[in-house]
């Protein structure tokens, strides 16, 4: 449970050093980091390309940049935020606990606290500031596995969407549009199996054209499943 009343601790008195020959120091700070490793991040052995916190760690900035700069697909935090639907606060009653419930587009959600030991220094806005950020954390390691499940199915000469979870997609969308109210949970096993064998042909066939004679619907579906095997 994150806590709002962490403070930083008093430094204990600082000890001056001689950085070694290989050693960049970054603007006046005092704070050094390895060239090769500047250069790595930055392309720059320059020492006024980055900047760095205590202990050679980067700066909330130069951490933007360097991440910014990572070639591969990665999971963002707009990704993430596109994906949120709703987000709900609670304090429970005669505490100082504050919860924050953040509820996805799929239906999934995660809860997150915090809490203030000394009362008299509880805020129901810096509650729910934590409490949601707490809530936050927990999203990136449930994207990061999607995005390593795609990574390793795109490995294995397969779409990175199940089939049947394609083809319920695309049968759900093309029903919208055929204005028929029964969903995938009304379709009988037959039914289903149809339409996982249709997106199957049309992953084999990806260049399919849709003829003058095939209904909207049909269109709608063909267009779903070519959308999320692009």
């Amino acid at each position: 449970m994150a806590n709002e009343d962490a403070a930083d601790q008093p430094q204990q008195g600082t000890t001056e050093q001689t950085a070694p020959a290989d050693l960049i120091q970054l603007g006046t700070t005092g704070d050094v980091i390895s060239a090769p490793v500047l250069e790595t991040l930055t392309g720059s052995a320059g020492s006024d390309v980055i900047e760095t916190k205590p202990a050679g760690l980067l700066t909330d900035d130069g951490l933007s940049r360097a991440i910014a700069a990572t070639p591969a697909e990665r999971v963002t935090e707009e990704y993430i935020r596109s994906r949120i639907v709703g987000t709900d606060y609670m304090t429970v009653p005669g505490t100082t606990v504050t919860i924050c419930h953040i509820t996805l587009d799929n239906g999934y959600s995660v809860r997150g606290e915090s809490a203030c030991v000394n009362p008299a220094n509880f805020r129901q806005d810096i509650g729910e500031r934590i409490a949601h950020d707490d809530a936050f954390r927990k999203l990136w390691p449930l994207f990061g596995f999607l995005l390593a499940e795609a990574n390793h199915r795109r490995g294995q000469g397969v779409p990175a969407v199940p089939v049947d979870l394609i083809a319920r997609t695309a049968y759900e969308a093309g029903a919208a549009v055929g204005g028929t109210d029964r969903l995938w949970g009304d379709l009988s096993s037959d039914e289903k199996a149809d339409s996982i064998a249709l997106v199957s042909e049309l992953l084999a066939n990806p260049n399919q054209e849709d003829g003058e004679t095939v209904s909207a619907q049909m269109q709608t579906f063909r267009a779903v499943v070519r959308g999320l095997t692009a």
